[in-house]
């Protein structure tokens, strides 16, 4: 049975589906066909080890491959995922990419306006989801990884110069992955998995809920099917949330500065540019 040897553990809304999108066009890497985030640490531990390696190729197809990983953004945030790697998958080699914690939390919600219909205004979004602003106290979340792999087994990007710069982004993963970084086939950084508002959100949201359904049934060939002839596309786009208000934004940094500067410290980075960032992007 083959088990991954690499993990891309989070951030959530930092870039990730980017990354997906990128590494599954290398030849040289493998990742699950059926879905992008197996959740297997955080959510379907229980299913054991069978469940989780039927997603990946066998002994005999796996030679095919220099890197097999999957990508669960939940794994960095759940305080459970590091010690369940550390013992099923010591020698794996672990994936973080962080974005300005501010911006994360406001495109969680764009997220949340998108796909469940959510209405109530940010703060009020905030309050009844706290999780927004928990899961961007990012020293903490990789203070449990450092706990348990050594610092060369963790690769830490951030989204901001990802994006900006996708080119030594992609080569840095390539080195740490040990394949040929020229063989991804685009390197364009252009948005994925955007955030909008939809012109039909209660619709959207029970479509998705329902895929959701059948993913928990393992029925994920319904949902591949759905959105190959453009289902989530179906309900309209009225274009993005507005900009998140300036004095949200600072009163949220404030909220972060703490962690923002262990952060320095720990991954020896600068992230002065999020102290003084402009405008969130969804």
């Amino acid at each position: 049975m083959t088990h991954p040897g690499f993990l891309v553990i989070g951030a959530q809304r930092a870039g990730t589906t980017w990354l997906d999108r990128h590494l599954r066009a290398h030849p040289a890497v493998y990742l699950p066909e059926r879905r992008k985030e197996l959740h297997f640490f955080d959510r379907y531990y229980e299913r054991g080890p069978e469940w989780y390696g039927s997603f990946f190729p066998s002994v005999t197809e796996s030679a095919r491959y220099r890197a097999i990983g999957e990508i669960t953004p939940m794994y960095l945030f759940d305080p459970a995922t590091p010690e369940r790697v550390r013992r099923d998958l010591p020698d794996c080699r672990l994936i973080a990419i962080l974005r300005n914690p501010v911006d994360r939390a406001y495109s969680q919600y764009a997220l949340a306006v998108r796909d469940v219909g959510e209405t109530a205004p940010f703060e009020e979004f905030l309050e009844a989801n706290p999780d927004a602003i928990e899961r961007g106290f990012y020293a903490r979340q990789l203070a449990r990884y450092f706990e348990r792999f050594p610092r060369d087994r963790l690769l830490v990007l951030m989204f901001e110069s990802v994006m900006g710069d996708p080119v030594p982004a992609l080569r840095r993963v390539a080195d740490f992955l040990d394949i040929d970084p020229d063989a991804f086939r685009d390197v364009s950084s252009e948005k994925v998995n955007a955030s909008y508002q939809p012109r039909h959100p209660r619709l959207r949201a029970a479509v998705r809920k329902m895929g959701e359904a059948l993913r928990e049934l393992n029925l994920d060939w319904c949902v591949n099917a759905a959105k190959e002839i453009g289902v989530p596309h179906m309900f309209g786009n009225e274009g993005p949330l507005p900009p998140l208000p300036e004095e949200t934004r600072r009163r949220l940094t404030l909220r972060f500065e703490a962690d923002v500067e262990e952060l320095e410290r720990m991954l020896g980075t600068d992230l002065s540019g999020w102290r003084e960032s402009l405008g969130a992007q969804t």
